[in-house]
């Protein structure tokens, strides 16, 4: 709870207590936090020891978050004599490929959803900007193209800067909200690199899942390159994601 003290004292170490673990999974907030402790500790330099590891998918929750170090009665029961170094070498280096696997099959799994997504919008948005009258015109038309798995989408130049309102899906209907037009995204975090990682690949990619500011509810947004110093931002719904194997 006190940051600014973690910051003044630069530790190098800090230890997590994983008990919020041991009825049930907690929410994905939870998770979200000890990400960003782990992206706080290596900015700072200290490394992570999760104690209170009593299963295994605490030591892979650990794993994922950034633990360097792990204790707990899952991996060793207490002893007043210190253990051989190399004694769980063998069964967590077992453990850890287990974790690793499974891990690069999600990233290869929300690479191949990318893939797919990005060739059904790129055809779409090929056919729709020879039909459409303005920019408002064309994310209107796509949102219908779209509307089996998108709830938002808008446009933005290269400074984060809104260059059509939002369409947004209420109730089942796509609404237009001019409002938006001239909001700046730039503030946040990946903005800027996002938008020069398409200007030089020319692709689209999934963002990761994160939690909408205005619904409250995990999604990921698809980001798209147009022309003309031009970006087509599109918002996937957790129900959608929910139905897509490994996007969630």
């Amino acid at each position: 709870s006190n940051l600014d003290r973690i910051a003044l004292l630069s530790p190098d170490l800090l230890k997590i207590d994983l008990q919020a673990l041991k009825i049930s999974q907690p929410s994905p907030s939870y998770e979200h936090v000890l990400y960003s402790i782990s992206l706080l500790a290596r900015k700072i330099g200290a490394v992570l020891l999760y104690e209170d590891i009593e299963a295994n998918f605490q030591l892979q929750y650990a794993w994922r978050n950034g633990g360097r170090y792990f204790q707990g009665f899952y991996l060793q029961s207490p002893s007043e004599r210190f253990l051989e170094r190399d004694l769980l070498k063998d069964r967590l280096k077992a453990e850890f490929h287990q974790f690793i696997t499974h891990e690069k099959k999600k990233l290869e799994t929300v690479y191949e959803h990318s893939e797919q997504f990005y060739k059904r919008v790129h055809q779409v948005v090929s056919t729709l900007k020879k039909s459409s009258q303005d920019d408002d015109d064309f994310i209107k038309k796509l949102a219908e193209e779209l509307t089996d798995c998108s709830f938002r989408i808008y446009m933005c130049d290269e400074e984060g800067y809104q260059l059509t309102g939002n369409v947004f899906k209420q109730s089942g209907e796509w609404i237009y909200q001019p409002e938006y037009v001239e909001k700046n995204w730039s503030w946040r975090p990946y903005f800027l690199e996002n938008i020069m990682r398409m200007r030089n690949s020319r692709k689209g990619f999934f963002s990761d899942l994160y939690s909408d500011i205005e619904t409250g509810e995990m999604i990921r947004t698809f980001s798209y390159p147009m022309d003309d110093n031009m970006y087509l931002f599109i918002d996937l719904p957790y129900s959608y994601l929910y139905e897509q194997d490994g996007l969630i």
